[in-house]
């Protein structure tokens, strides 16, 4: 395997469960960098494999820390319906990257939207509804969701790194539902491509990601696809 050791951003939230479900049953040695440790279910955190320590999202020392030793990072941090919406943009560049330089650790692999838009996708009325939707709902969400997106183009240049962009997430994440829906098949293109559904299942995409952080170089450095479970 490329990736040995993988710090995790974002581990406690369905999908940062899933993540540690995957890298475990890979058995990649892994480390869950969070604030709430007991969020993580003891099923997971009992695994010989997995490091939890606790921090807070601007402690860059404590971050640079957890990330020795560090082959790559893989981040589900975002923006959550009906909770306050944090900087993560100025996390990234002020804190993760910085922490990753001085680790020497130059790949990242992070979660974004389709509401953050690439030159290659392609107009779709349904996400363009929902776009209007969630700034109704959740007005900061898109731009901070932009923000980060703008912040690792030009703040990150001198990583490897790639931003997956999904729509709606769905799926369960205990131990039963992570082995059945693991399986299902992930579409990587862009906005438009019509091999990507509408949705996708998380324990898929832990699959996806995991995937790609062990492909080594990859076909998606400094790029965004949309991704999807694949359609048909």
């Amino acid at each position: 395997m490329t990736t040995s050791k993988v710090l995790v951003l974002g581990a406690t939230g369905p999908s940062g469960i899933s993540l540690l479900r995957e890298l475990l049953y890979r058995e990649h040695s892994t480390v869950a960098y969070v604030r709430s440790p007991s969020k993580i279910p003891e099923d997971i955190s009992s695994n010989p494999l997995l490091t939890v320590i606790k921090g807070d999202m601007n402690d860059r020392e404590a971050l640079t820390k957890a990330l020795s030793g560090v082959d790559i990072v893989l981040s589900l941090l975002g923006p959550t319906f009906g909770a306050p919406i944090s900087p993560f943009e100025d996390y990234y560049r002020d804190v993760v990257f910085p922490a990753m330089r001085d680790n020497n650790v130059k790949r990242i692999i992070a979660s974004s939207t389709v509401s953050a838009p690439d030159p290659k996708d392609s107009f779709v009325l349904r996400i363009t509804l929902l776009k209007l939707l969630v700034r109704v709902v959740a007005p900061g969400a898109i731009p901070s969701i932009q923000a980060v997106a703008k912040a690792f183009q030009e703040e990150a240049t001198d990583f490897e790194w790639t931003l997956f962009r999904f729509q709606n997430i769905v799926g369960k994440t205990d131990e039963e539902s992570f082995k059945k829906d693991r399986e299902g098949v992930i579409h990587a293109g862009y906005v438009g491509d019509s091999k990507i559904a509408g949705w996708s299942n998380r324990n898929a995409i832990a699959r996806w990601v995991v995937g790609l952080a062990e492909s080594g170089q990859s076909e998606w450095d400094k790029k965004m696809p949309a991704v999807g479970q694949r359609s048909g």
